[in-house]
């Protein structure tokens, strides 16, 4: 799948961007420290932003946006 990483976009932007689409997840990648949006786009491309996050009570507070404006988490899983 290709993604287009979308840079230097605010929460605002992205859930505006994000707005007109059908689908939209993120995933907490606490690892690197962001939340990671993501915005399909057919089955072979998605928009992708990922936000950076300062401690837990940010990233809670990004995760609470995400789902008010109709975001699905998503979290990777690899099978075995």
């Amino acid at each position: 799948m290709k993604e287009r990483v979308l840079k230097r976009v605010t929460l605002d932007q992205a859930i505006q961007l994000f707005s007109s689409r059908k689908w939209n997840f993120f995933e907490v990648r606490s690892q690197e420290g962001v939340v990671r949006l993501e915005g399909p786009v057919g089955t072979a491309e998605a928009y992708v932003v990922e936000l950076p996050y300062r401690d837990e009570a940010h990233a809670k507070e990004i995760v609470s946006r995400m789902l008010e404006h109709g975001f699905i988490e998503q979290e990777l899983r690899y099978a075995e």
